[in-house]
This record gives structure tokens, C-alpha cells and sequence, in this order.
């Protein structure tokens, strides 16, 4: 798996890093936000495994670079929820789309068979890390 990383990695710093000026960590928050509009802090640090305190840091990072807003619950005035932004959204898109290209010119030398069943083992890897 060390080996298949090296890939995945090259593709995140080509097209992510180097081009978007994004850590895998904030593409990572920022793509759970947006798929999971309203989330809490909270819920984003057991999506990530992360402690509060880390996770607030990181949130901290994306509200001062834009890219999400925190909303105060409409019935509980504590609670903080977590919505991209436009350019948020925006730049989810353009990253998945970067991420996407550099993926199938990566593992161009598969068939779409072989891909698929990657991409299937590779859930059946992700979901293991959310159990244990």
C-alpha cells in the first residue's frame, strides 16, 4: 500500500498542492463540508479522527482563507455548523476535477474493470479505518 501511496501522493501534489495551495487535511474538511452542509466541528473531527481542539484550528484555517462560514444553530445558540462558501464550493469542484484527471492518467495502465474493482477495495480499506 506504501507503494501505491507514492502515486496517489504525486497526484495530490501536482495538481492539489502545487496548483490550489491546499493541504490534503483542508481538501479533506472541505469536502465533507460540502457534501454534509451543516455539519459540526464536532462530527468533522470524528469524520477525521482528529482531537477538537486540532480539528477548530483547521476550521479556523478555511473560514480565514473563505472557503467556509460557521452558522450558530437556529434552536441552540451554542452550536456551531459548518457551510462551504461559494468559492468553497467552487474550489471543491475544480480540485475533484484535477484530482480526477490526474487519477485516470495515473492508473492509465489499468482496464476500467481493474479501476473499478480498485476503487471498490479501496471503500472496503477506508471503511475498515472507521470501525477499528
Amino acid at each position: 500500500m506504501a507503494q501505491a501511496s507514492v502515486v496517489t501522493d504525486q497526484v495530490f501534489e501536482a495538481r492539489i498542492a502545487k496548483k490550489l495551495k491546499l493541504r490534503k487535511v483542508e481538501l479533506t474538511a472541505l469536502v465533507l463540508v460540502a457534501q454534509n452542509e451543516g455539519l459540526t466541528a464536532a462530527q468533522l473531527a470524528v469524520a477525521l479522527a482528529f482531537t477538537p481542539a486540532n480539528m477548530a484550528a483547521w476550521i479556523d484555517r478555511l473560514v480565514r482563507a473563505g472557503l467556509v462560514d460557521r452558522e450558530r444553530h437556529l434552536n441552540d445558540g451554542r452550536a456551531l455548523h459548518i457551510r462551504t462558501t461559494a468559492e468553497g464550493r467552487a474550489l471543491v469542484e475544480r480540485a475533484t476535477k484535477e484530482i480526477s484527471e490526474g487519477e485516470a492518467q495515473a492508473l492509465s495502465g489499468l482496464t476500467h474493470v481493474e479501476r473499478l474493482m480498485l476503487m471498490e477495495l479501496l471503500h472496503k480499506v477506508a471503511a475498515c479505518r472507521l470501525t477499528r
